[in-house]
C-alpha cells in the first residue's frame, strides 16, 4: 500500500526547503512499468502550480532539480524495462529450443514407428529426393499463387518478378536492370538517411522563417545528400511523405490536437539538407514511425538538466513559464506513450511465450501418446513371440517323447531277435 511522508531538507544545494515523497510498501519487487505509472502521476499542472508559487529567481533551480531526478528515474525505468525484455527474450529462446528438440524427438519416434509396424522401408536417397521434390513444388506454388489472406507472413510479403532480355549486347544488362528495380522498390525510412539530430531555442523576435515565427523549441533533422542520391530520393519527396504522415496523425482523436500544432519545412544549408520541425521534436519522430518506444526513451533520456538549464537561461524571462509548461506537458505525454509501447511489447512477448508453452504441452502429450502406443505394440509383439516360443518348445518336447518311444521299440525288437537266436541255438 502506498504511504505519503514528508521531511525537511537541510544543507541541500537546491532552493527547495521541503519535499513530499511517496513510497510503495509491498511484499515483492516493484515492476519498472509500475514505477513508470507512479512517475506519470506528476502531471504538468502540478509542476506549473509549483513553479507559479515559487519566486522568479528560484524557478530555474526548481525545474533543474525536478528534471534531474525525473531524468534519473527515467534511466532506471529504461534499464529495468530492457532487463525484463531480455529475460523474456531469453525464456522465449529456451522455449523455442525445447520445442525444436521435442519436434525432432517426435519425428524420430514417428519414423521408427513407421519402419517397425507399418512395414514401409524407404531408403535415405529416396526420402531425400522426395523432400527435394516437395520443396521445389512448394516454391513453384509460391511463385504461381499470391497470398490473399491478409496475414503478416513471409509469403504474403514477397512477389517474384521476371525480367526479359533486352538483346542490347551490353555486359551484365540483366543484373543492372535487376539492381535498378530493387532500388526503386526498396523501402527507405528517415533513419536510413539522417546524419544528425538537434534542437535549438529560437527567439520570436527577428526570425525570418514563417514556419518558426511562433516556435520556441525547433528540432532539426540533418539529411545526407549522398544517401538521398543513392536512395533515389529528393528533399521534396521526404517533406511530402512527412506531411502525409503528419496529416494522418492529425485525424486521430487522442493525439490529433497535439499534431495540429506541428508544422514542418525544409531547406538547403551549407551543402546539407535539414528538415525543420516546429513544435515538439518527439511528436515528429513518432509521427514518422521510425522510432520504437525503447529508442524514444533513450532519446528522451539524453536531455539532461544541463541542457534544459542552458535553454532556459537563453530564453527571455517572460517566455520561461510557457516554455516550462510546454516542455513538461510533452515530456509527460510521451512518457505515457513510451509506457504504453513497453506494455504492448511485454504483452506480445507474454502471448508468444504462452503459445510456445501450449505448443510444448501439445508436443509432450503427443509424444507420450506415441510412446504409449509403441509400448503397447512392443508388449503385444513380445506376448506373441512368447506364445510362439512356447508352441515350439511343446513341439520339441513331443518330438523328444516320440523319439524315446521309438528307441524303446527298437530296443525291444533287438531283445526279441536276440531271444530267437538263442532259442534256435
Amino acid at each position: 500500500m502506498p504511504c505519503v511522508m514528508c521531511r525537511e531538507l537541510h544543507g541541500t544545494e537546491t532552493c527547495v526547503t521541503g519535499c513530499y515523497y511517496a513510497a510503495l510498501v509491498a511484499q515483492g519487487v516493484v515492476n519498472p512499468l509500475q514505477l513508470a505509472q507512479l512517475c506519470s502521476m506528476y502531471i504538468p499542472s502540478a509542476i506549473h502550480r509549483r513553479m507559479t508559487d515559487a519566486p522568479p529567481e528560484e524557478r530555474v533551480g526548481v525545474i533543474e532539480s525536478f528534471l534531474y531526478h525525473y531524468w534519473a528515474r527515467s534511466k532506471d525505468m529504461l534499464r529495468g524495462s530492457m532487463g525484463i525484455l531480455q529475460d523474456l527474450s531469453a525464456e522465449l529462446a529456451e522455449k523455442n529450443a525445447e520445442v525444436q528438440k521435442l519436434e525432432d524427438e517426435l519425428a524420430d519416434l514417428k519414423w521408427e514407428h513407421k519402419e517397425k509396424f507399418a512395414g514401409e522401408m524407404v531408403s535415405d536417397d529416396d526420402e531425400r529426393l522426395k523432400l527435394e521434390l516437395e520443396a521445389e513444388l512448394a516454391e513453384l506454388q509460391e511463385i504461381l499463387q499470391c497470398g490473399v489472406n491478409f496475414k503478416n507472413v513471409h509469403n504474403d510479403r514477397r512477389v517474384v518478378l521476371y525480367l526479359k532480355d533486352c538483346d542490347c549486347g551490353k555486359e551484365h544488362c540483366r543484373e543492372k536492370a535487376a539492381y535498378k528495380v530493387k532500388n526503386h522498390l526498396r523501402k527507405v525510412s528517415l533513419k536510413d538517411v539522417d546524419v544528425e539530430f538537434l534542437i535549438e531555442y529560437r527567439r520570436q523576435q527577428g526570425t525570418t522563417d514563417a514556419v518558426t515565427d511562433d516556435a520556441g523549441l525547433v528540432g532539426h533533422v540533418h539529411l545526407n545528400k549522398t544517401l538521398l542520391k543513392d536512395s533515389n530520393l529528393s528533399m521534396e519527396k521526404v517533406l511530402a511523405k512527412c506531411e502525409e504522415t503528419l496529416i494522418s496523425f492529425r485525424k486521430k482523436k487522442k493525439v490529433g490536437q497535439l499534431f495540429k500544432k506541428i508544422a514542418i519545412s525544409c531547406r538547403e544549408l551549407h551543402g546539407t539538407i535539414d528538415t525543420c520541425v516546429t513544435g515538439c521534436f518527439y511528436a515528429a519522430l513518432v509521427a514518422q514511425g521510425v522510432v520504437t518506444p525503447l529508442q524514444l526513451a533513450q532519446i528522451r533520456s539524453m536531455f539532461n538538466p544541463t541542457f534544459v538549464h542552458r535553454q532556459m537561461t537563453d530564453a527571455p524571462p517572460e517566455d520561461r513559464d510557457c516554455m516550462i509548461q510546454s516542455f513538461m506537458y510533452h515530456y509527460w505525454a510521451f512518457s505515457q506513450h513510451t509506457l504504453r509501447g513497453l506494455t504492448g511489447i511485454l504483452e506480445d512477448l507474454s502471448a508468444e511465450l504462452a503459445e510456445k508453452n501450449a505448443e510444448v504441452r501439445k508436443l509432450e502429450d503427443e509424444l507420450s501418446d506415441l510412446k504409449m502406443a509403441n509400448s503397447e505394440k512392443l508388449a503385444a509383439e513380445m506376448v506373441s513371440e512368447e506364445l510362439k516360443l512356447e508352441a515350439e518348445v511343446a513341439e520339441l518336447q513331443l518330438a523328444l517323447k516320440l523319439g524315446e518311444k521309438q528307441v524303446e521299440v527298437l530296443r525291444v525288437k533287438d531283445e526279441i531277435v536276440e531271444h530267437k537266436f538263442r532259442c534256435r541255438g
